[in-house]
């Protein structure tokens, strides 16, 4: 966990109506790194107090901002490898927000 790129996700920001054709979320294939779903982002920032996992980045970044550790799946569900790779490296109690 050193912070390095792994792969890459976006979601827009703003509504673009339900006739559009516009992907809400646009993620980078699951191979290589991403394949293993073990992925969790904002690891490599420092931890400080018990760890909330999120369901995404956009919901990690928030709650960061306000003080709390949190880390987020990459994609849009939380695996049991994600889980597993948290609990094994920030040896803190685990709560999980969805």
């Amino acid at each position: 966990m050193d912070g390095r790129l792994v792969g890459w996700s976006g979601r827009i920001t703003y509504d673009p109506g339900p006739d559009s054709e516009v992907p809400r979320y646009l993620h980078q294939p699951k191979s290589g790194h991403l394949a293993d779903a073990g992925i969790v982002y904002g690891m490599h920032m420092p931890v400080d107090g018990p760890t909330v996992l999120t369901e995404g980045f956009k919901s990690t970044i928030i709650p960061r901002r306000a003080g709390l550790f949190t880390v987020g799946g990459f994609g849009t569900n939380i695996t049991l490898p994600q889980v597993e790779t948290v609990l094994s490296l920030c040896g803190r109690r685990l709560y999980i927000a969805m």
